[in-house]
């Protein structure tokens, strides 16, 4: 029922979005080789996970104001349990060019599986 509701959410953040207020990710920290992360942690800026790469995710993550987490089509982002915070809750997703670039500004989003 969570993840039905959660994707519920995303999907009408989707719809509702308007693509002129995305916000660019290439300031955030760039992970372009796979990884997992099992410390805890804090993007302040965000990240982008580049295609061809996978971002596999164990720790509990700390999301700055204003922080983009962008994943490139190809690449993945892999939450394995953990937590995802932040403040200043402003959520949308965008698709970019034609591809399937996703944006996720994730201030504020908090919450369990």
């Amino acid at each position: 029922m969570a993840r039905t509701a959660t994707a519920l959410f995303l999907l009408a953040l989707l719809l509702c979005a308007p693509l002129a207020s995305a916000v660019d990710g290439r300031d955030a920290d760039v992970i372009d080789a796979d990884q997992t992360l099992t410390e805890d942690t804090t993007y302040n800026d965000g990240f982008t996970v580049t295609n061809g790469a996978k971002f596999t995710v164990q720790a509990d993550l700390t999301i700055g104001e204003n922080a983009v987490i962008r994943v490139d089509q190809g690449a993945t982002l892999d939450l394995q349990g953990g937590n995802l915070t932040g403040s200043d809750i402003s959520a949308y997703m965008a698709f970019s060019g034609g591809a399937s670039t996703i944006e996720l500004p994730v201030q504020g989003l908090t919450g369990t599986s």
